[in-house]
């Protein structure tokens, strides 16, 4: 059997892991998906030692070899918005500092907007 792997390309990973309130969900991209899981296993976080541990985490990788940087980078961030807007989702987690300030502005945005009846 070939196989082929555009290791050089981008790509973009969902982890997500069935919690009793729902799911927990990582977006990330990295060029070299191997290298970034043994990364995130290998560090000390919350998130990755409860990913690490579970039985129902999954991980789905999505990759073209048209994908560039910032193509990558719209796709991510619109992804986890519409993550956030999913009722079985619990927790959207990423690295981006900016991304998780912007998604936490958002999301009190959208439960602060409907006391003033927009939905």
């Amino acid at each position: 059997m070939k196989t082929k792997c555009y290791c050089l390309n981008i790509r973009l990973y969902i982890v997500n892991d069935k919690k009793s309130d729902g799911y927990s969900v990582y977006v990330g991209e990295t060029t070299d998906i191997v290298r970034r899981t043994n990364q995130h296993l290998g560090e000390i976080r919350e998130d990755w030692a409860k990913f690490s541990k579970s039985n129902t985490t999954k991980m789905f990788v999505i990759g073209y070899h048209h994908f560039n940087k910032s193509l990558t980078l719209d796709i991510e961030n619109r992804l986890m918005l519409y993550l956030l807007s999913v009722d079985n989702v619990s927790n959207v987690q990423n690295r981006r500092g900016i991304l998780k300030i912007n998604i936490i502005f958002l999301m009190s945005l959208m439960r602060f907007l409907p006391k003033f009846g927009v939905r």
